[in-house]
Order: structure tokens, then C-alpha cells, then sequence
């Protein structure tokens, strides 16, 4: 890696770190972390958890991932220390599959919200970033989200940033990676990567609108 890919991937770092350490003193003990096991939740935790790894972190249990990300999970809240919460839904996939957004919404989307609720957190980190769809540029690192604030520490990060600096850093990834699933899902709705697809391409074209971003944030 070049001194200016060093430089940059530092930098993202830096602002990630501000806006954890902002969104910690702003929520003190009424914060917690969303963790799918997958790259972007998994370099929230890495970055969280060297200013504060006493947050709850929060697991959305669908009962429908595959072994290996329990096997990950399992492995990384033991390495880390980490003050895992597992979040069981209230109804059974059987009750509600057929559809995408109902059984989305019942397995993962309400039982984290009713966890969110009974912990009575006000934000939580998530792992949103503005170069994985158009709909996330109208983002900002603290978005009011129902009853409580999304902090988007990552915002500013493309694809290939994430995979280089994890892979810099040596922070462990879910094996699903390994077996060309590109995303972290359940079962019924993932798909391994059967073309080849040019992450590269894509990924420079938004570092380059990010880099833009930085700049009139003042980095750089």
C-alpha cells in the first residue's frame, strides 16, 4: 500500500473516531452497537472498541444465519470481550416467510427496535455508508431514527477502503467472505457471487467523491 493510500485510510480513520467519540459523550451509557457479524459492523466494532468496548452490542439472531456466523460471532465476542446481546424475534420464520420485507421486518427489524427500547438506548452505530446506495448520500453521521439516533461512523468509507484496511489491520471477517457471498444475510436470502465483479472500479469511483467530501469536512 502506497504512503498516500496510508494517508487516506488514516484520515477516514480519524473522522470515524471523532464521530464515535462525539456520539459517546453525547449518549454516555445510552448508546449501542448493531453487529451482523458482516465487514462494515465488524470495522464499527474494531474502531468502537478502542475508545470504549463496554457498549451493548447487539446481535440480530434471525435464527437463520448460517453456522459459520454464529461460529464467527461466537469466536470474535470471546476475543473481544465483548458485551454481546443476543436479540431472539417473537414469531418463527415459518409465520412469516414468503415475503422479503415482512419476514425482514418481523425476524430482524421489530425485535431490534423492542431491544432498543427496553435497554433505553437513544442512538446506536451503524454501519451505513454513502458509497453502497444512492439513498445513503442524503445520510449524516447522526441521523434521528424513530425513537432513537443513528451514528453512521462509516459514511465516509467505499468498499475498497474497508477491505484494505481490515486487511491492514488484520481484523478477522465472517468465512461467508471466503465462499464469495459478498454481503452478510440469512439463509433464505443470500447468494454467493457467481461472475466476477469489478469492486475496484466501482469502489474508485466513490473514493474519489468521498475524498470531496473529507475535503470540505475539513480532512485532508
Amino acid at each position: 500500500m502506497s504512503s498516500i493510500d496510508k494517508e487516506f485510510l488514516r484520515v477516514k480513520e480519524e473522522k470515524s473516531k471523532t464521530v464515535i467519540r462525539e456520539a459517546l459523550d453525547r449518549w454516555n451509557h445510552r448508546i449501542g452497537l448493531s453487529w451482523d457479524t458482516g465487514r462494515d459492523s465488524t470495522l464499527n466494532l474494531f474502531l468502537t472498541r478502542q475508545i470504549n468496548n463496554d457498549l451493548p452490542v447487539l446481535f440480530s439472531d434471525t435464527t437463520l444465519h448460517f453456522e459459520e456466523t454464529y461460529r464467527f460471532r461466537d469466536k470474535l465476542a470471546k476475543d473481544w470481550h465483548l458485551n454481546l446481546i443476543n436479540i431472539l424475534p417473537d414469531v418463527s420464520y415459518e409465520k412469516v416467510k414468503g415475503d422479503k420485507n415482512r419476514c425482514c421486518y418481523h425476524l430482524r427489524t421489530l425485535p431490534l427496535e423492542k431491544k432498543i427500547r427496553e435497554l433505553e438506548l437513544e442512538a446506536l452505530i451503524a454501519e451505513k455508508r454513502w458509497s453502497i446506495h444512492a439513498t445513503k448520500v442524503r445520510e449524516d453521521y447522526f441521523s434521528k431514527k424513530n425513537e432513537h439516533y443513528n451514528v453512521n461512523p462509516l459514511l465516509h468509507w467505499a468498499d475498497e477502503d474497508v477491505r484494505k484496511f481490515m486487511k491492514t489491520n488484520q481484523i478477522p471477517h465472517n468465512p461467508l467472505y471466503l465462499k464469495r457471498y459478498h454481503s452478510i444475510k440469512c439463509m433464505p436470502c443470500a447468494q454467493p457471487i457467481t461472475t466476477e465483479v469489478s469492486d475496484k472500479d466501482e469502489s474508485s469511483e466513490s473514493s474519489d467523491k468521498i475524498k470531496e467530501r473529507l475535503k470540505a469536512l475539513g480532512y485532508w
